[in-house]
């Protein structure tokens, strides 16, 4: 699985974590708003504030099977909020899982970058063998620059960066990128000819 890839699946499921969440947010505060409800009826059923005794009896036997009735709610809410988390938990596991399924390989990823190293070398050759046909011959600067790129390690960039205090090295090395930008097409492209993925990260 290549990295764009990965980054889309990854992307993807966590999309889908960020929507469970909201839903577990927003059943969550259902519940306290019903709670909140009983509870202020239940203070009102007992409330010693009020007058008239019969009122009294009539508005607490009102008043407590309407709290029965919330509270059947709150139970029915806290069931559903239940059944969501397991299933949030579920999800969680299965990205686990994702991740340890398609997370690209260390050294699958290193046998690439030498596969396109590999291919880099032969794309010169087959380069320099042209221009000695059409008579376009690259001087060794070149060819000595342009055989360390990509740039894999810390010591091809040591080395590129001492090459480049020679004046004549710099203006090699912007004849490569301008060569690369015009067979490549973008800065994008240029930037990935002169330093791979294992240098990045």
């Amino acid at each position: 699985m290549n990295k764009k890839t990965f980054s889309n699946l990854l992307s993807k499921e966590k999309s889908k974590f960020e929507a469970s969440v909201a839903k577990f947010r927003k059943l969550n505060e259902t519940v306290q708003e019903v709670s909140n409800e009983a509870f202020d009826m239940y203070d009102l059923g007992n409330s010693d504030h009020i007058p008239n005794v019969s009122r009294v009896s009539s508005s607490t036997s009102g008043g407590q099977a309407e709290i029965i009735q919330k509270l059947d709610a709150i139970e029915t809410r806290q069931k559903v909020i239940l059944k969501f988390l397991r299933s949030v938990d579920g999800r969680l596991i299965g990205v686990e899982k994702s991740l340890k399924d398609n997370m690209p390989d260390k050294a699958e990823v290193q046998a690439q970058s030498k596969l396109l190293r590999e291919c880099h070398v032969i794309v010169s050759k087959t380069q320099r063998s042209l221009n000695r046909i059409t008579g376009e011959l690259e001087d060794e600067e070149y060819t000595e620059l342009s055989a360390e790129l990509p740039m894999t390690s810390e010591v091809d960039v040591r080395f590129i960066e001492e090459k480049l205090l020679k004046k004549e090295s710099t203006e090699t090395m912007m004849r490569i990128m301008l060569n690369a930008k015009g067979s490549k097409g973008n800065v994008d492209g240029v930037l990935r000819m002169l330093f791979s993925d294992e240098l990045m990260y």
